[in-house]
Formats: structure tokens, C-alpha cells, sequence
């Protein structure tokens, strides 16, 4: 465990068990606001009343994503296990995200957790990943010449964005709504700066190809939004190119950041499946 030098890019993995009343809830279920909610609370009662609320400040970007809920096997058929993700963009949510799993803090192993209406008791928590930005681009920079021209990134939920004109949510991705709110948020929390002419890259030198996703469609109450799922594959005719290093960071930062819009209520989850 970090004590001075704690990450800014942190992943956790929760693993909850429920009560047999609740497994039909929980099996057919959207929750990842409740999740959002269950984080935000936690920073209140066991890190900072104020930074909760920064965390949820309106119309800004959040330093944080979390998944929703998925099933988990499990030896024993009587036995309701589900994990859900919480991943922190900065040092200071990374902080917060560690001191609510203390011994006694809401999320530490052995709390009970109310997800909407059904209580659940955390059985175990483990850490999937800490990296610091420069990790991500380190890895992708260090030998060039060993970099794939292509790249899968597979979409684990609804991915979905708002089409600056018409104001409308459009579900199926392209290469600039793909990656500009992971370089958004990359510029916001890190100070690497993209290549110079990283755009005109993105929008010339990279094909996309979308042809295997599918389109899912969540309901939560009067909370309707469908969004794209599954594997995408990304391709260039330039991976010497010092963009093509840098977009395939940015795919690594999808693991934590996620892709698309509303991502702190567990859409655009996103992970890397192979670069190099």
C-alpha cells in the first residue's frame, strides 16, 4: 500500500454479496449512479466533507469514473456476489478513494453498503492498477519501433456522447468523439501535453473500425440512454508517428478514465485488449 508516494491513476475492484431478495434487483439493474452516489458519500464521512462536494460540482469535468454492477461466479449457487470499479483520475481523489477503505470506513471489507434499497456487505476490495500518467506514456514511448500499427480497445458499457449542435446523444462513436474527452481529461490532470499535431493526426492518419459493436439500451426509472458496446479496432499507416505513441496512451488512460459521456455514473467503461 502507497503511504507518501500514492498514484495518480488508481483502480479498485469491490467485490459486495447481497441477500437472496435482492439478487433479482441486482441481476437486471443499471447502478451505476448508485455506485456514484455510495463513493461520494463515502468521501464525505471519511476523507473531506468539501472535496465531496468538488467531486460532484456541476458542469465540471470529475477526476473519477466508476462501473456499474456485474455478477460474479461463484462456488456456492446460494452465494449473490457482484463487483463493481471506482477509479481516480488525480493524487487528491486517489487519496480519498484509499482513506475510504481504512479499517472502519464505509468502504473498507466488511462495511455494508445500501445500493439503492438493497443492502450489501463488501466482502472484498483489491487494487487493479496505480500508475502516474508518465507510466502510460512510458510504456508506449520507450521503443517505437516495436509498436503495432493497430489497437483493440473493447467498450465493457454504453458509450455514448452529445453532439455539440443539435444537443442530441448520439451513440455510435468515430475517431474524434472517441478520444478528445480522454484528451480533455488527460490535459486537465496531467501535465504531458499531446504531440504537436496530435489532432490532425486523429483526424487523417487513424481508421476505425466499429463493425463489431452492438447497441445496449438502459433504463433507471425515467433514466432512458442507449450507447454502443463491445470491441473497436483502431489502425494507422503511421506507428512511427509520436501521435500514434501517444493515442495508444490514451487508450491505456480508458481504463481509468473511461470513454464518452456521463462516465462517474458508469457508462464508457473501455480497456486496452492488446497494442504492442
Amino acid at each position: 500500500m502507497w503511504k507518501k508516494n500514492i498514484p495518480e491513476l488508481l483502480c479498485l475492484t469491490f467485490i459486495i454479496s447481497s441477500s437472496r431478495e435482492s439478487k433479482a434487483a441486482l441481476d437486471n439493474g443499471w447502478y451505476g449512479r448508485a455506485i456514484q452516489a455510495i463513493f461520494l458519500r463515502a468521501v464525505e464521512q471519511s476523507y473531506s466533507h468539501s472535496y465531496a462536494a468538488l467531486l460532484h460540482k456541476p458542469n465540471h469535468l470529475r477526476p473519477y469514473s466508476v462501473s456499474s454492477l456485474t455478477k460474479v461466479n461463484s462456488v456456492l449457487p446460494e452465494e449473490n456476489k457482484y463487483a463493481f470499479k471506482i477509479c481516480s483520475l488525480n493524487q487528491a481523489t486517489s487519496a480519498a478513494l484509499l482513506t475510504c477503505t481504512n479499517p472502519g470506513a464505509m468502504l473498507s471489507k466488511g462495511s455494508n453498503i445500501d445500493m439503492s434499497g438493497n443492502l450489501c456487505h463488501i466482502s472484498e476490495w483489491s487494487i487493479n492498477a496505480g500508475y502516474n500518467y508518465k507510466d502510460l506514456l512510458y510504456k508506449t514511448s520507450a521503443k517505437p519501433e516495436n509498436i503495432n500499427a493497430c489497437f483493440e480497445l473493447e467498450l465493457e458499457s454504453p458509450f455514448f456522447y452529445k453532439e455539440t449542435k443539435t444537443k442530441k446523444y448520439m451513440s455510435e462513436p468515430n475517431k474524434l468523439t472517441l478520444f478528445r474527452s480522454l484528451l480533455e481529461k488527460w490535459k486537465s490532470y496531467s501535465s504531458i501535453p499531446e504531440p504537436p499535431g496530435f489532432i490532425e493526426f486523429l483526424s487523417n492518419s487513424i481508421s476505425l473500425d466499429i463493425s463489431r459493436l452492438e447497441k445496449e439500451k438502459v433504463e433507471r426509472g425515467s433514466f432512458t440512454r442507449t450507447g454502443s458496446k463491445g470491441k473497436l479496432t483502431i489502425h494507422t499507416e503511421e506507428s512511427n508517428n509520436p501521435s500514434w505513441s501517444f493515442l495508444l496512451s490514451l487508450a491505456r488512460f480508458a481504463s481509468f478514465a473511461g470513454v464518452g459521456k456521463d462516465t462517474s455514473i458508469g457508462f464508457g467503461q473501455a480497456r486496452l485488449l492488446s497494442d504492442y
